[in-house]
């Protein structure tokens, strides 16, 4: 993949080359590996550090498996988890236990996400035991208790969901006020296009959206006919892209100011958005000459707004 993608561009000139692993699957030679390719940023998938969590999701992957293969990690740049709520047999208990022992790694990005339970559409579900499941009232609750530990531990913010110490360059993309929003998250900011190459991949081009087959042999018939593997997209309308910049500046930056919008966009805001804003809850914020600003309240109803 690495002699393909050579083809387009030198991996070592690229700003930021990231993998995503399962660290159940490598050694730390192979990180090695990945790191004498360009590589320069690696994620694991580590969800829960409990054991009784992990075996309910079919994901055993002691924490000490993971601070073994990091033992390497001064060969990347940096190094994301992944960690969830909301999945099976959690508690709150576990939930300080899990974030103690990240806290103690220190990632330099972490992305917390809610467990979405979907069996309907993504089969291997069914093998999770739903009366397992926390009640949904209080996922509300660790989330909280989350996003107080990372703060209280010198994590910055990012947008919703994401987190990163002071001297990452995602945690400087938010004091300078360039973070972006990708399919895969918050980034930096420093592209906005995006192609994606294999199955289930998402691509972004300009106003066009795409994402890729799932099933592997549709993916390779398309391929072996010289098509693109496109399962969906979509093209943005006028009012789409007004709409985007307005979701992605509250997203990445919890701030929206109406005035270049209206600039931009030949549009007078105060009257495309009435009804939005007539809607705007002012417990969760303030807006004043055309700047509309999110409190600490309103950015954890970010998706809401």
């Amino acid at each position: 993949l690495c002699d393909a993608i050579k083809w387009i561009v030198e991996p070592q000139k690229l700003a930021e080359f990231a993998m995503e692993i399962d660290p159940r699957t490598v050694s730390q030679d192979q990180l090695r590996h990945y790191a004498s390719h360009g590589v320069t940023r690696i994620s694991f998938g580590v969800q829960d550090f409990d054991l009784k969590v992990q075996e309910a999701i079919n994901r055993v992957q002691p924490p000490e498996m993971i601070e073994a293969l990091l033992e390497v990690r001064s060969l990347f740049a940096g190094v994301n988890f992944d960690l969830l709520y909301g999945l099976p047999l959690q508690t709150m208990d576990t939930i300080a236990s899990t974030v103690a022992r990240t806290i103690k790694i220190a990632p330099n990005r972490i992305t917390l996400l809610k467990y979405c339970h979907a069996p309907e559409v993504r089969a291997h579900m069914k093998l999770i035991d739903e009366s397992q499941l926390p009640a949904k009232e209080t996922l509300q609750g660790m989330f909280d208790f989350i996003v107080k530990e990372l703060l209280a531990a010198g994590y910055v913010w990012i947008g919703l969901d994401h987190f990163a110490l002071p001297n990452d360059s995602l945690a400087i993309a938010a004091r300078d006020g360039t973070v972006g929003r990708t399919f895969n998250g918050f980034t930096p900011g420093r592209v906005r296009d995006m192609i994606g190459l294999g199955p289930t991949s998402t691509g972004a081009f300009g106003t066009t959206y795409a994402q890729a087959e799932y099933d592997l042999k549709k993916y390779y018939a398309a391929i072996d006919k010289g098509e693109f593997p496109i399962l969906r997209g979509y093209t943005l309308s006028h009012d789409d892209e007004i709409r985007r910049d307005v979701v992605f500046s509250l997203m990445c930056n919890q701030r929206v100011d109406f005035n270049e919008i209206g600039n931009k966009y030949d549009i007078a805001p105060e009257i495309y958005f009435e009804r939005e804003l007539m809607d705007f809850d002012p417990d969760l914020g303030w807006l004043e000459d055309g700047l509309l600003q999110l409190n600490e309240q309103g950015r954890i109803y970010l998706r809401n707004i």
